[in-house]
């Protein structure tokens, strides 16, 4: 919220491929033009970090940048 003004919301949730992705630390590539309108071309995977840390919010920050508009913890 601090690093973006416009966003309202954050929805958090735990689909199983996604997850998958995440233990791996990979990007998911959004190729399909419906999720890549919404979330941008990439949905960056951020470093592990312990949940609710400050260290977690940081590279959340870093995932999204000014653009994207999801990322994987």
């Amino acid at each position: 919220y601090r690093n973006r003004e416009e966003v309202n919301a954050v929805i958090h949730t735990h689909p199983m491929y996604s997850m998958v992705y995440a233990t791996q630390g990979k990007d998911i590539p959004l190729i399909i033009d419906e999720a890549a309108q919404a979330m941008g071309d990439t949905c960056k995977c951020t470093q592990y970090a312990l949940p609710g840390s400050e260290e977690l919010a940081d590279q959340c920050e870093k995932a999204l940048g000014k653009e994207a508009n999801s990322c994987l913890l």
